[in-house]
């Protein structure tokens, strides 16, 4: 099949929606270096999934189940192949999944795979091990990774001449289903909250682009339902081990993803 070259901005937004089922792999622990079975699925009319079936195997693929009719009637085809996820493997990945749509007439209708780790899937019987001591209250899994990965952020930014003495904005990012207990929280902790529409949303979103990083930027964040918190922090390690933590601790409890954090720089 040759390749059918991808409108960019079709292809801009589903990496961004990729980008969303990467973190919150991460953030479960997940070894991207890792090979585990990936399974992709599309929605079609049947003799189109048909022939996507005896073409899989020219990207690696194999069939997992091609049924022709699900509970509502409708046929279903479900491919796998063992790959790792990381970005420039998960990239090419995106790009396979929409040649084909374009080549066969079929829709992707998503695609899946398990946290994993040196010793396989991660679950009860196989966690993610990582741990830190932060400020005395011992923490795991996704939020002990979150808040070492800050030791190089703050390394990077004081490299770059930053005082950390001093106080600066910093705004954390939050979504999810129901943010709306979560950012009451953020409030009674001294926060400004912000969504989109809000007056003050494209003012600190505005004031952070300079420092955000590749695709976060003001476009990123009106095609999600974001939630900013924001407020004045000297962040350095206390900061990390105390505030960042409770944050990712916090946005666990209500159930929500904290994709990182901005800080304004000098």
């Amino acid at each position: 099949m040759n390749p059918i070259p991808l409108n960019q901005a079709r292809w801009d937004e589903t990496w961004e929606e990729d980008r969303v089922v990467l973190t919150s792999l991460r953030r479960d622990g997940d070894a991207a270096h890792i090979a585990r079975p990936v399974d992709v699925s599309f929605r079609g009319d049947l003799k189109d999934l048909q022939r996507v079936a005896q073409a899989s195997a020219n990207w690696g693929f194999k069939v997992q189940e091609l049924i022709e009719e699900d509970e509502d009637g409708k046929p279903w085809l479900f491919l796998v192949r063992s790959q790792k996820t990381d970005d420039d493997t998960m990239r090419e990945f995106a790009t396979t999944y929409l040649q084909i749509e374009d080549a066969f007439a079929v829709r992707c209708d998503g695609w899946g795979c398990l946290a994993t780790n040196e010793r396989g899937p991660i679950d009860h019987n196989n966690p993610s091990d990582y741990r830190e001591d932060c400020g005395g209250i011992p923490v795991s899994g996704a939020v002990a990774r979150e808040v070492q990965q800050a030791k190089a952020t703050l390394d990077l930014i004081r490299d770059n001449g930053a005082d950390l003495s001093l106080a600066r904005n910093v705004v954390y990012f939050f979504y999810g289903d129901d943010p709306d207990e979560l950012a009451e929280e953020l409030r009674s902790r001294g926060f400004q909250v912000h969504r989109k529409g809000d007056d003050q949303y494209w003012h600190v979103d505005e004031r952070h682009r300079s420092i955000a990083e590749n695709g976060r930027d003001t476009e990123w964040l009106v095609k999600t339902d974001c939630l900013m918190a924001d407020r004045s922090e000297i962040i350095g390690e206390h900061w990390r081990t105390s505030t960042l933590r409770d944050l990712y601790l916090l946005a666990e409890k209500h159930n929500v993803v904290m994709d990182g954090w901005h800080a304004q720089l000098d």
